[in-house]
């Protein structure tokens, strides 16, 4: 692909960030997305990897882990993996009505719940492997086994 192919992918992405505000406690339907996931996923790769301002190659590297919070088979509606959105957590039961309390325990029943989470840490705990295998094998190695892995699975 090409670097301006992958730099219309990488700023589509970037918008559809901006537009979300993600939160890390939510898994998100990759029918969300601009692109497909894994075509993200490389134009973000390759673009970290001709990249020379480092603070960019930074803020794609958080592009690649909100990335893990869009999974397949989510649906219209995301699913929380933690029961309550980060930062809103209430300090006492009081600072709530009892409806809200029903309402978080009850979300927090979803059987995808962990399926969700553990896909999410999985894939985190993956690029975290990638970035160490990129210092040994190369950047290009690891990117292609990556993709490959990535493409395996779905």
């Amino acid at each position: 692909m090409s670097q301006d192919k992958d730099a219309e992918i990488v700023r589509a992405f970037g918008a559809h960030m901006e537009r979300e505000r993600h939160d890390l406690s939510l898994v998100y339907d990759v029918q969300r997305l601009p692109f497909p996931k894994v075509q993200i996923q490389s134009a973000l790769l390759r673009s970290i990897r001709v990249e020379s301002d480092i603070k960019l190659r930074e803020h794609m590297k958080g592009g690649l882990v909100v990335l893990a919070c869009y999974q397949v088979g989510v649906g219209k509606t995301p699913i929380n993996v933690l029961g309550v959105p980060i930062g809103s957590v209430p300090k006492t039961k009081e600072e709530l009505q009892w409806a809200e309390i029903e309402e978080m325990l009850a979300a927090n029943n979803d059987p995808r719940i962990e399926k969700f989470r553990i896909l999410m840490e999985t894939e985190i705990e993956q690029l975290d492997q990638f970035f160490k295998r990129a210092n040994i094998v190369g950047f290009e190695c690891a990117m292609q086994e990556f993709v490959a892995a990535r493409r395996a699975e779905h």
